[in-house]
């Protein structure tokens, strides 16, 4: 069990490491803080919806998404798609 939940606090970790270096918006640090096998996107649910539609990203629209599933392959990919959904409306 302690491989596994230090396994998704370094996706989170990655996660919001990724999203700095790209210059996302700071309010994606507080994934950081979360606990548990899912986050809760600091997104709206049009975003959500864009990230589904365009990016083939799915998450519950209220902004839950799993973030133990992650790849380390992934992480820049989907921290791309959070840039660019945050940056509209």
């Amino acid at each position: 069990m302690k491989e596994c939940r230090m396994r998704v606090c370094t996706n989170r970790r990655n996660l919001v490491a990724e999203l700095k270096a790209i210059g996302a918006p700071e309010k994606f640090q507080c994934l950081e803080r979360q606990k548990g096998m899912f986050s809760l996107l600091p997104l709206s649910s049009p975003q959500i919806e864009r990230l589904r539609d365009e990016f083939a990203i799915y998450g519950a629209i209220g902004g839950r998404i799993n973030v133990a599933g992650l790849g380390t392959q992934q992480i820049p990919l989907l921290a791309d798609a959070l840039k660019r959904v945050s940056d509209s409306p």
